[in-house]
C-alpha cells in the first residue's frame, strides 16, 4: 500500500474529485460508534431454525397435503405457513439490524491514498465481513430463495398428494428443512440489507465497478500501471471509504501525466481527467471528458477558459459512448504523449507507442 502524496493536489481537488467537507454534528455531540454483541442475532438464528424446523415437521406430520381434495388447508399450512415465516424472519432481521450499533457521527477527516488493484478487491472483500453490524449490503438471492422455496412447498405437496401418495411419509422430512431455510435465508437478507444510523457513513463506494475498470484500462497499450485513489477517514479501529478513482501512469512519463477516470457501472467509464505537468502552467494542462459530452475539453493553468481538441484515436463512429472504455483510455493517453511531444520535441519511443495506440502518422507529424 503506498501513501499517494505526489500530484495529489490535482489528483484530489483541481480536477473536481467531488471532494466534500468532513461531516460535523450540529450538536457537538461526543462521537462514538459502538457495535453491540451480536449474540442477539445468533441466538435468533438458532432459536428460530430449530423452532421452525420443528414446527414445520409437526404440521407436515399432523396435516398431510390433501391435494386438490382440500385445496384451502394445503394452501394454509404450504404457502400460508412459510410465508408468515418469512415476514417473521425479515422483521427479525430487519430489527436486529436497527439496533446493532449506538452511532454518533465523528468528524470524519479524509486523507488520500493509492492502493493497487489487487489492494483494493481485497478492501471490498473485507469491508463487509470486518463491520457486519454497520454496512449495509444485499443481495438478490436473499429475496430469490424464500419465494423458491415456498413455491416448492405448495406444488411438491400437491404433487405428492395426487400423483404419488406413496411419499406421503416423505413430506415431513421435506417440509421441514424448507421451513427452517426460509426462515434463516430471510433473516440474514434482512439483517445484511437493512441501514442502521451508521450504514449511510460505512457505505460501500463503487468498488466493484472501479476494479473492473482499472482492470480493463491495465490492457491499454502505454500504460505502465494502474492503481485506484480512494479517500479514506479513520476513527479508533474504524475506517471509511469514498470517491475511488482509477488512476492511470503512462509509460515514459513517470508522474508528469496521469489519466484520472471514475465509473459508477460495470461496463462503463462516466468521466476521464487527462493531466500533464507543465512549465509553462503552474496548474498544469487538463483534458476532461465527460460522458454526456464524448469529447476532449483543454484547459492550461487555473484559467476556466479553454475548447476541444479533436481525438487522434479514429472511432468507427462518430461518438466515443460511456461503453468505450479502451478507445476513450486509448485518446486520453494520445493527447498526453502528443502534447508532451510539441512541449519536448521528437522522441523515438514516445512516437512508437502513439503508432500503437493507433494514432496516424500523419497527426503525429502535425506536432511538429
Amino acid at each position: 500500500m503506498m501513501s499517494y502524496h505526489s500530484i495529489s493536489h490535482w489528483t484530489s481537488l483541481k480536477a473536481g474529485s467531488g471532494h466534500n467537507h468532513p461531516r460535523m454534528d450540529s450538536h457537538m455531540t461526543e462521537a462514538r460508534v459502538e457495535p453491540h454483541s451480536l449474540t442477539s442475532l445468533l441466538v435468533a438464528y438458532i432459536l428460530g431454525m430449530i423452532l421452525t424446523v420443528l414446527c414445520g415437521y409437526l404440521l407436515a406430520l399432523n396435516y398431510p397435503p390433501p391435494g386438490f381434495s382440500d385445496l384451502l388447508l394445503t394452501v394454509i399450512v404450504y404457502m400460508f405457513v412459510p410465508v408468515l415465516v418469512s415476514t417473521i424472519g425479515y422483521f427479525l432481521g430487519w430489527f436486529l439490524k436497527k439496533r446493532a450499533v449506538d452511532y454518533v457521527a465523528p468528524n470524519w477527516e479524509f486523507t488520500y491514498e493509492e492502493l493497487t488493484i489487487d489492494e483494493c478487491a481485497e478492501i471490498a472483500r473485507n469491508y463487509p465481513r470486518k463491520y457486519p453490524a454497520i454496512v449495509a449490503k444485499s443481495n438478490m438471492l436473499y429475496y430469490i430463495i424464500p419465494p423458491f422455496l415456498i413455491v416448492f412447498s405448495v406444488s411438491s405437496s400437491i404433487y405428492i398428494s395426487e400423483y404419488a401418495s406413496q411419499y406421503l411419509w416423505l413430506v415431513p422430512h421435506m417440509y421441514a428443512p424448507i421451513m427452517g431455510l426460509t426462515y434463516l435465508i430471510s433473516i440474514l437478507g434482512a439483517f445484511h440489507a437493512t441501514m442502521n444510523a451508521a450504514s449511510g457513513d460505512f457505505a460501500i463506494p463503487d468498488f466493484r465497478e472501479i476494479i473492473w475498470l482499472a482492470r480493463q484500462q491495465s490492457r491499454v497499450p502505454g500504460v505502465d500501471r494502474v492503481n485506484v485513489l480512494l479517500e479514506k477517514a479513520t476513527y479508533g479501529d474504524y475506517e471509511v471509504y469514498r470517491n475511488p478513482r482509477a488512476i492511470v501512469r503512462v509509460k515514459g512519463l513517470g508522474n508528469d501525466a496521469l489519466v484520472r477516470s471514475v465509473t459508477t457501472d460495470i461496463g462503463s467509464i462516466t468521466r476521464v481527467t487527462a493531466w500533464l505537468r507543465s512549465a509553462e502552467h503552474e496548474d498544469g494542462i487538463v483534458w476532461s471528458w465527460e460522458a454526456y459530452d464524448r469529447e476532449f475539453w483543454k484547459q492550461s493553468g487555473s484559467t476556466d477558459s479553454g475548447y476541444y481538441v479533436r481525438r487522434p484515436v479514429a472511432s468507427l463512429g462518430k461518438e466515443v459512448g460511456v461503453r468505450d472504455v479502451e478507445l476513450v483510455t486509448r485518446n486520453a493517453i494520445a493527447i498526453l504523449v502528443l502534447e508532451w511531444l510539441r512541449i519536448n520535441g521528437d522522441n523515438p519511443e514516445m512516437r512508437s507507442l502513439l503508432l500503437e495506440l493507433g494514432v496516424p502518422p500523419e497527426e503525429i507529424d502535425k506536432r511538429f
